[in-house]
C-alpha cells in the first residue's frame, strides 16, 4: 500500500566497470505527475529505471518511493512497482 506516492532521488548514481553510466541524478515526481526520461540511445534511461524497480543496484544515492528506502526497504517496494522494458522478450509470450 502506498500512502504518499512521490518518487525522491537524491544523487543517483550507477558505475559499471569503472565509467560512470549514471551520474547524480536528483529527482522529486509527485503523485500524479507524469514523467518523462528524454535522452538519445545509450542515455542508460533503462538501468536508471532498474534502479527505480529495485532490479539494479545503485552504485551512490538514494531511491524513496511512496516512503520507502530503496536500500532498506526494497521488497516493500518491489510490491507497488511494475516494470517492462521495452526491449523484452516477453512480449512474444504473451497471449
Amino acid at each position: 500500500m502506498c500512502i504518499d506516492a512521490k518518487i525522491e532521488i537524491k544523487n543517483l548514481a550507477r558505475v559499471y566497470n569503472n565509467v560512470t553510466t549514471v551520474a547524480g541524478i536528483n529527482l522529486t515526481v509527485s503523485s500524479g505527475s507524469i514523467t518523462g526520461l528524454p535522452n538519445p540511445d545509450g542515455a542508460d534511461k533503462t538501468s536508471t529505471l532498474r534502479m527505480l524497480a529495485g532490479i539494479l543496484k545503485p552504485t551512490s544515492g538514494s531511491i524513496k518511493i511512496c516512503g520507502f528506502d530503496m536500500l532498506t526497504e526494497v521488497m516493500k517496494i518491489k510490491k507497488i512497482v511494475d516494470f517492462l522494458s521495452a526491449d523484452t522478450q516477453l512480449y512474444g509470450h504473451l497471449p
